[in-house]
């Protein structure tokens, strides 16, 4: 395959990464997954590969121009900003270590070797002018590749789910229903205490004067200066005092029960 081809396989492959490396740093999950180490290896090789198709775009010319004996200080220019891209690879590739820094070490030797060669050559055979920077061709990057979102696929039901189903015995089944519905009777059960305890608390507060609504107002929601001056009267009666006689007494109404009772059990037996 040619070179110029694989410059532009190379672009596109580290888009895709950086792609991903970039929707890693918006997501606390996949930015934490496996201490980081995931992230660092997408944002790596969106690197690698964006500094492999300026390097393989240079090394296409390289060809060119021995084959043709001229355009060297293009090559150069290449050269030198494809070293360039792989320096910016060396933070996220000495986090990672082991087979990824040996390979980049490598390509990276490999790359700055040719590099100082093509400028021993341009300076002692070629002396031509180096291409500006700006004016140097860049990789393609373009695809024209349809891409599809993988969120369907992550939250579409597998096909194989509709034969399993089958396999479920009807007495699961059943089951299944028994709970579901012992569940919903739980469910209800609560609901109904729930309810009960509101209704008797309304008539508690209806019995001390007080509007029933105020057990329904929200934390957002304002209480009227209507009911706060109602709130203020009930406590300047001794609203705390009363609530103390009233227990205070249904205590003792308790005990002369307990004590009603005790006779009684007596005189039967």
């Amino acid at each position: 395959m040619k070179k110029n081809t694989l410059s532009k396989i190379c672009a596109q492959i580290g888009t895709y990464f950086l792609k991903a490396y970039e929707d890693c740093q918006v997501n606390p999950h996949l930015r934490a997954f496996e201490a980081g180490h995931f992230a660092n290896v997408l944002g790596y090789h969106g690197q690698y590969y964006t500094a492999l198709s300026w390097l393989n775009l240079a090394e296409f010319q390289v060809e060119l121009t021995n084959k043709q004996s001229k355009d060297c200080g293009r090559c150069v220019t290449q050269l030198k900003i494809a070293c360039a891209k792989l320096e910016m690879c060396k933070q996220l590739v000495n986090q990672l270590g082991g087979a990824y820094k040996a390979n980049f070490d490598k390509v990276h030797a490999e790359a700055v070797a040719l590099r100082d060669q093509m400028i021993k050559e341009n300076k002692t055979i070629y002396y031509e002018a180096e291409l500006p920077i700006e004016d140097a061709p860049k990789p393609d990057a373009t695809n024209y590749v349809k891409t599809e979102s993988v969120e369907k696929l992550i939250h579409e039901a597998p096909a194989i789910d509709n034969q399993f189903r089958h396999l479920i015995p009807p007495a699961v089944r059943a089951m299944q229903e028994e709970l579901k519905n012992m569940l919903q009777g739980i469910i209800s059960e609560q609901f109904n205490k729930v309810q009960t305890a509101n209704e008797q608390l309304n008539n508690f507060l209806k019995s001390m004067n007080l509007p029933m609504a105020i057990q329904g107002l929200s934390a957002a929601a304002v209480i009227p200066d209507e009911l706060w001056t109602k709130i203020e009267a009930f406590q300047k009666k001794g609203s705390a005092q009363n609530f103390s006689a009233s227990i205070a007494s249904n205590e003792q109404y308790v005990q002369i029960n307990r004590e009603m009772v005790a006779a009684i059990e007596n005189d039967i037996n």
